[in-house]
């Protein structure tokens, strides 16, 4: 098995090769979801019911759905030397779109149910859903068969995936932070510093399919 710097190592190489192409996958998404929320979210935080939350909760999971598909189904397709392009990474995320969604929305309520504990509840959560994606997209596992192997695999490679993921997230958040902070009302500046947060969450999914394809592979050799 790799160390954890080696599939850092590897995720940033394979995330510098292929930046524009992941940013074009990402972003644009990103983007539209970013403007839409901002829209649909009241001004003034004293304004905000609970059921407000609900539409933007919706767009942003089956926008990240959509596009953490694409990214996966392009990935694969580089990894095994079968390239697709960016419109057919975007066909096939379409084609398992609405049981993706559903996945995701399962995953993102599991995470603020740990969140509701605080905040390394919600990490752990995270961290040990890494792999739900390439179980239901690439090994075409039902929703809860994606749940189950995802949480039964991370276990054998938890700290990898906490701590190389957790650090991403921290830099990534720090640096979204401090430029909300330069003008909190600026929409320009707030999108364009949730399309950081998007890109570079990106590099999640790089890094834990890094480690998930070790473990599989040191799995085939034992």
């Amino acid at each position: 098995m790799p160390t954890l710097a080696e599939c850092l190592r590897d995720a940033a190489q394979f995330f510098n090769r292929h930046i524009l192409s992941l940013a074009l996958l990402t972003l644009p998404l990103g983007i539209l979801a970013s403007l839409l929320v901002s829209y649909l979210t009241p001004v003034d935080p004293n304004d905000l019911q609970p059921q407000d939350l609900i539409g933007p909760v919706l767009i942003s999971v089956a926008a990240n759905a959509l596009s953490t598909a694409a990214v996966v189904f392009f990935m694969a397709g580089k990894i095994f030397q079968q390239p697709i392009g960016i419109g057919r990474a975007y066909q096939a995320a379409a084609a398992v779109f609405v049981g993706y969604s559903a996945l995701s929305m399962l995953e993102t309520l599991l995470v603020m149910a740990g969140l509701s504990f605080f905040i390394i509840p919600g990490l752990y959560m995270v961290t040990r859903f890494s792999y739900t994606a390439f179980e239901f997209l690439l090994h075409r596992q039902s929703v809860w068969q994606s749940l189950a192997r995802s949480w039964q695999l991370s276990g054998d490679n938890l700290w990898y995936l906490f701590c190389g993921n957790t650090s991403v997230w921290f830099f990534t958040y720090l640096a979204s932070a401090n430029l909300q902070k330069l003008a909190p009302d600026n929409v320009a500046l707030q999108v364009f510093s949730s399309g950081l947060e998007t890109l570079f969450g990106t590099f999640c999914v790089v890094f834990a399919y890094r480690v998930y394809d070790a473990q599989l592979r040191r799995g085939m050799r034992n």
